[in-house]
């Protein structure tokens, strides 16, 4: 509680995996609920009328993994297709969708392999999945062969010929 140790634990709700093993430790070290001072006063965990609200811990961890395991980028996948998927009107990941978003200073870069192109750095925008109620996801690239062409120099395109 006083911010010396940052648990970390890798899991996901939606692929079932991990989930019980992140409740034990949660239940074990979180403190218990307690009562909350409020605008309409307070507020204990068990008054009849106590409701709750779990959000994300830490989003994004597949992209951190992906960046750390050498991806130089990811094509911006929306889904405002879905039937029901009301996110945002005209929110500004419509026109992320499909788009290559490359990872500033990765491999290929650093080797002159890749450049920006005209595509956008990670860094320059929010991630997939990282607002609250997006589910925008990310395919990741990890070689040259999915690079869009104007993001390859030409060391990149003989790169990608002789490999």
């Amino acid at each position: 509680l006083n911010g010396q140790v940052s648990p970390v634990t890798f899991g996901s709700a939606k692929q079932n995996f991990a989930v019980n093993t992140f409740l034990d430790i949660f239940t074990e070290y979180a403190p218990p609920p307690s009562a909350r001072n409020t605008k309409e006063g307070v507020v204990k965990p068990l008054d009849q009328t106590f409701t709750g609200f779990v959000f994300k811990m830490q989003a994004n961890m597949d992209a951190v993994v992906a960046e750390e395991g050498g991806a130089l980028g990811y094509y911006w996948h929306s889904n405002f297709r879905v039937p029901g998927y009301n996110y945002r009107e005209n929110h500004k990941h419509l026109d992320l969708d499909g788009k290559f978003i490359i990872y500033r200073r990765n491999w290929a870069e650093k080797q002159g392999l890749m450049k920006r192109g005209d595509q956008i750095y990670q860094d320059e925008i929010e991630q997939p999945g990282e607002l609250p109620n997006c589910k925008c996801t990310a395919k990741f690239v990890y070689t040259l062969e999915n690079v869009p062409r104007d993001c390859l120099t030409i060391k990149g395109l003989e790169y990608k010929k002789v490999s």
